[in-house]
C-alpha cells in the first residue's frame, strides 16, 4: 500500500462526502456545500491517498500565528490503523511546531478517541492551565 500526502490541494466534494460518510461523520455531509466551504476556507489541510481513492483527511482552523485547531481526522475505516492519521496528525505539528496553542475537539462519549490522542502526545485540558469553555450544541 502506497499512501501519497497531498497539502493544500483542492479536494472534490465526491470524494470529500465519501470519506466523511464513511466514518459516519453524517452531520457534515448533510450540507456537502458547507462541508466545501469550511474545508476551503480552513488554514490548511492535507489529504491523503491511495491511488485514486481519498483516505484520509485533517484539517487545521485558527491564526496560524498563536492558535490552531484540528477540527477534522478522518482515516477511512478500511485503512486505519496503518499509521496515516499519526502521520497526518504529524505533518500538522510539524508544520506550526512554534506555535504556541494547539487543540483537538473530540468526542468525549468515546474514551477510544481520547486515548488517541493522548498517544501522540495531547493531553485533556484539565491537566493543563487553562479552561475550555463552549456554546456548542
Amino acid at each position: 500500500m502506497e499512501i501519497i500526502y497531498i497539502e493544500d490541494e483542492w479536494l472534490d466534494q465526491t470524494d470529500v462526502v465519501e470519506l466523511y460518510d464513511d466514518v459516519c461523520w453524517k452531520a457534515y455531509t448533510k450540507e456537502p456545500k458547507k462541508l466545501m466551504d469550511g474545508i476551503n476556507n480552513s488554514l490548511y489541510h492535507i489529504s491523503a491517498w491511495n491511488d485514486n481513492d481519498l483516505i484520509g483527511f485533517i484539517r487545521v482552523v485558527g491564526d496560524g500565528n498563536t492558535i490552531v485547531l484540528i477540527q477534522d481526522l478522518l482515516v477511512k475505516g478500511s485503512f486505519q490503523n496503518n499509521g496515516i492519521g499519526k502521520t497526518l496528525v504529524n505533518m500538522v505539528l510539524k508544520k506550526y511546531k512554534e506555535i504556541r496553542q494547539k487543540f483537538v475537539i473530540t468526542d468525549y462519549e468515546d474514551p477510544k478517541y481520547v486515548k488517541y490522542y493522548e498517544s501522540l502526545g495531547f493531553s485533556t485540558i484539565d491537566k493543563s492551565q487553562m479552561v475550555a469553555l463552549t456554546l456548542a450544541k
